[in-house]
């Protein structure tokens, strides 16, 4: 039986800290071995119900981690590697 899939969702408009994010999710993703789905939310109302508020925004698993920064690898790895 397959695990089931972990979804990251990098949060906010298209801008330089968004993109930052993304490239640092992606990277930590391809290096973890799990089977995480990423996806990048845009639209504003989509970012008003994750509780987003500050840009950039992380949720992994429809759990909001962080806002308006940008976390270490390091952080990222535990969250991704943690259940909840």
């Amino acid at each position: 039986m397959k695990p089931p899939v972990r979804i990251v969702q990098v949060v906010g408009p298209r801008c330089g800290c968004v993109d930052e994010a993304e490239m640092l999710v992606r990277r930590v993703v391809a290096g973890s071995g799990l089977h995480i789905e990423v996806q990048v939310v845009r639209e504003q109302r989509e970012m008003a119900a994750l509780g987003v508020f500050a840009i950039p925004g992380i949720v992994i698993d429809g759990l909001l981690k962080t806002v308006a920064r940008i976390p270490s690898e390091e952080e990222l790895r535990q969250w991704l590697s943690s259940q909840s």
